[in-house]
């Protein structure tokens, strides 16, 4: 099971926040998803490693 910390909850509606008041032209809304999908790649990954480190030998 995940464990989000407020910084990870924080930063995520900060790119949500960033994307839903961003007007500019579509480029940008498409990096900030993509900023949002590679957060969330990365965080699930670190989770599976955590996983893995603890799985028993």
């Amino acid at each position: 099971m995940e464990h989000n910390s407020v910084d990870e909850y924080d930063e995520i509606f900060s790119l949500f926040d960033g994307l839903l008041t961003d007007q500019k032209e579509s480029r940008s809304r498409k990096r900030k998803w993509r900023e949002i999908e590679t957060y969330k790649d990365r965080k699930r990954l670190r989770q599976e490693l955590h996983d893995l480190q603890n799985y028993p030998s």
